[in-house]
């Protein structure tokens, strides 16, 4: 016997053709294990409310208690007029309402923006939204666009672009929703007919048409990374919701048969988690997104912590990306006012310019001492590139004189710069991201010849394990990194241990030498909280051998890249809508 075999089930649905399309899809699913499914469609407070911008009417419906755009399918919910209720999870308020079950996610989306634009390149972009954190992201992320308030359901909102309501030649809109309508429009109006009053039948076959009128292949579409771009928390997921009734006599099986919910919590109640730390609504000027990325949990966050309306102005404002390391508060910390002391671990002073103004303190340490050797290699290999990750492997190039016969590639910006001071009529090239594994790449594109890789005695092993089976490259240690001893680093640093740091800190590795001086310090005070950011993946790879974990891990070419990111600069965010196209 099916589950919900011989059950009766009303579900609460806003009238939009996006949340219609929702209940749709949750309605499917509990019929097929057996339920007779009806729903029943109201209109929200912010359905109504339209004369204003978004900001303004969440403000008003904050002051009321309520959540605006779910506070009526509540009261059906309580008041036993519906069982259960169908959901974005972004419009959810974060407090519990008394008589009403906790949200199970049925469903996931990508949550990702999406840019709708009309045809026409090289056009000032004028933006249709009414969302605080779009038109806060789209300053920084695209400055030279223009918002205009919109409001309405997706249709609408294509309507008046089409129209060019006000100058508007774009809109910004939740990926998700055009999906979910789009698949609303693949299935036959058979599926659905019979879960609404006539009337409501009707009103899907009309929208839908004019939604396929609207969304033609002559507008552009381009979604925008939630990396560069994050949204409101949760956007992109279901929610399902039932009376407290219902829920006692069907909760446990509605969850068996919604298993999604498992998959799907983690992480984006990382996301609420943070809205909710921070004191803030899903219609603050506050994007979230936590993803997986690479195989780790990445989270950016993108907040303006000083916010006024009327007219809108943000200051203060701060964009980020971090690895999720089981820990919410270093993001709450770095959303709030930043880490108010930063130590920059590595073999010479930290850049004389602070991270950001809520940075007080920038402090050198002195994690390792770096040493010369003197290697030979043969003096008959035909070398068509060199590899050199320090600019501690300057003696050797000056002794060998393979400077001036060879093209160079440096690990990064910084070294190359120091390359061509020292051999002005040298070739000095960099990769596009930091390290040996992006520049072999374009050496091998460049050259036929041997490769040399010339680097640090620890870091060799690695770089080998990066070649693989290449057989034209020979490996080279020019110099050695010696980590310091705990006992010496809190000898010339006494405001490095754990009773001088009353206030969150972040420790920077600049390398990997940095990171196993870091380590042996971390060790020496037992188990700990740590939050430590890493100049490229060998530190974190080095930490991570050590049982600890970075919370940030670049890929940063320059450490005046790196320090952008640390700062959470908000120009980070800038997009290129054509090369995005």
């Amino acid at each position: 016997m099916a589950p919900l075999q011989n059950e009766t089930l009303t579900i609460a649905s806003r009238d939009s053709l996006l949340a219609l399309a929702q209940s749709i899809d949750a309605a499917h699913i509990l019929q097929a294990h057996g339920a007779t499914v009806r729903i029943k469609t109201l209109k929200t407070s912010g359905d109504l409310k339209l004369d204003a911008p978004l900001y303004d009417v969440a403000a008003n419906a904050e002051k009321e208690g309520r959540a605006f755009f779910t506070r009526e399918l509540d009261d059906a919910l309580i008041s036993g007029k519906a069982d259960m209720a169908v959901h974005s999870f972004k419009d959810l308020p974060t407090e519990a309402v008394a008589g009403i079950s906790e949200p199970i996610f049925f469903s996931e989306e990508i949550g990702a923006d999406v840019l709708v634009r009309l045809p026409g390149k090289g056009t000032p972009l004028v933006i249709g939204t009414s969302s605080l954190r779009r038109i806060h992201q789209l300053q920084h992320a695209i400055p030279d666009a223009q918002a205009v308030m919109l409001r309405g359901n997706v249709v609408t909102r294509l309507r008046k672009l089409h129209e060019r309501d006000r100058g508007m030649n774009s809109i910004l809109i939740a990926a998700a929703g055009l999906r979910r309508i789009r698949k609303l429009a693949s299935i036959h109006p058979q599926t659905y007919t019979g879960l609404f009053e006539p009337e409501i039948t009707e009103k899907i076959s009309r929208e839908l048409a004019e939604f396929a009128r609207y969304l033609t292949d002559q507008l552009q579409l381009t979604q925008l990374d939630e990396m560069d771009f994050p949204t409101a928390p949760g956007q992109g997921v279901l929610a399902l919701q039932m009376g407290t009734q219902c829920y006692d006599r069907l909760g446990d099986t509605v969850r068996r048969i919604l298993p999604s919910h498992r998959a799907i919590a983690p992480r984006v109640l990382i996301e609420r988690g943070i809205m909710t730390a921070l004191g803030t609504g899903c219609h603050a000027p506050l994007g979230v997104s936590a993803l997986e990325r690479s195989g780790k949990l990445q989270v950016a966050v993108c907040y303006s912590r000083q916010t006024q309306t009327n007219p809108v102005t943000f200051s203060d404002s701060v964009f980020f990306r971090r690895d999720y390391t089981k820990s919410l508060q270093p993001f709450i910390t770095e959303a709030e006012h930043g880490f108010s002391r930063i130590f920059w671990w590595g073999s010479q002073a930290a850049p004389k310019v602070l991270p950001s103004a809520a940075v007080s303190e920038l402090i050198s340490v002195r994690a390792m001492e770096q040493q010369v050797l003197n290697p030979t290699i043969s003096e008959t290999a035909a070398y068509g590139a060199i590899f050199v990750s320090s600019q501690a492997a300057v003696p050797y190039l000056e002794a060998t004189g393979l400077a001036e016969r060879v093209k160079i590639w440096a690990a990064g910006p910084e070294t190359a710069r120091v390359l061509r001071e020292k051999f002005p009529a040298a070739q000095v090239n960099f990769a596009a991201e930091n390290g040996f594994a992006a520049a072999l790449q374009a050496m091998r594109m460049a050259t036929d010849g041997r490769i040399l890789w010339l680097g640090s005695a620890g870091g060799e092993a690695r770089a080998q394990a990066i070649a693989g089976d290449d057989h034209a490259i020979d490996f080279v240690a020019a110099y050695a990194n010696k980590p310091a001893n705990p006992t010496e680093i809190l000898k010339n640093h006494t405001e490095l241990h754990p009773s001088q740091q009353p206030d969150a800190s972040l420790h920077l590795m600049t390398s990997r030498a940095a990171a196993a001086a870091f380590a042996a310090y971390a060790q020496s005070f037992g188990p700990r909280t740590w939050h430590v950011s890493c100049f490229g993946s060998s530190a974190a790879e080095y930490l991570a051998s050590e049982g600890l974990t970075a919370y940030h891990t670049s890929g940063a070419t320059s450490f005046e890249e790196y320090i952008r990111e640390i700062a959470g600069d908000v120009t980070q965010m800038r997009i290129n809508i054509e090369e995005q196209s």
